[in-house]
């Protein structure tokens, strides 16, 4: 058994209206036997104007393993001040998968 890292990134469009969630996938030299998925970083934003921020979330979920793969999902929004989602915002997560793999 061993431990590897791998980065992921996840893109968001540029979007209105919506909590986006995007799923990636991390793969890796052997059978996956556990694994956890941390932030590494993130860069949200609006698209057409710099506005308050009501809310700002970034999550990330481990939502399978197969094999030697590992599916993870971001939830991602931003919404201002006026607590609607109708600006449109975009930009990206990236996470490191830890898994220990046979």
């Amino acid at each position: 058994m061993k431990v590897e890292f791998k980065q992921v990134t996840i893109h968001f469009d540029y979007t209105s209206g919506i909590r986006q969630r995007e799923p990636g996938t991390a793969t890796f030299s052997g059978r996956v036997l556990s694994a956890e998925a941390m932030l590494k970083g993130y860069q949200i934003k609006f698209k057409d104007s710099n506005r308050p921020f009501f809310e700002q979330e970034v999550d990330i979920d481990i939502t399978g393993t197969s094999g030697n793969r590992v599916d993870v999902a971001a939830d991602f929004v931003l919404r201002d001040a006026s607590g609607n989602l109708d600006d449109r915002y975009g930009g990206y997560v990236q996470c490191v998968v830890v898994a220990v793999v046979e």
